[in-house]
């Protein structure tokens, strides 16, 4: 059983932080978007820290670990506002 309920849906979490993401980009409608600052063509954008510092890693041949006080300058972190997601309703005939 999840111990973290959503109060404004039906949805339940194993953790907090899983409901404060839950809350925050499907009620809210608050994204956070990391884009990273060495893709010159169109701007690369990902939705998780870890996934652009992968990215980082494996295309730019970049180790955060060696770059551990330089982070700030290797990507960007912005929130964007976009339109609360509406979950899917599923249809339940009556009984």
């Amino acid at each position: 059983m999840k111990k973290f309920p959503c109060r404004l849906c039906e949805r339940s979490f194993c953790s907090a932080p899983s409901l404060r993401r839950h809350v925050r980009v499907n009620h809210e409608g608050i994204k956070r978007v990391y884009s990273c600052r060495h893709c010159t063509e169109g701007k690369r954008t990902f939705s998780s820290r870890l996934t652009l510092e992968k990215h980082l890693q494996v295309i730019h041949g970049i180790n955060m670990a060696d770059h551990a006080q330089d982070q700030e300058n290797l990507f960007e972190r912005v929130s964007i506002k976009v339109t609360p997601h509406r979950p899917h309703v599923r249809y339940r005939p009556p009984k």
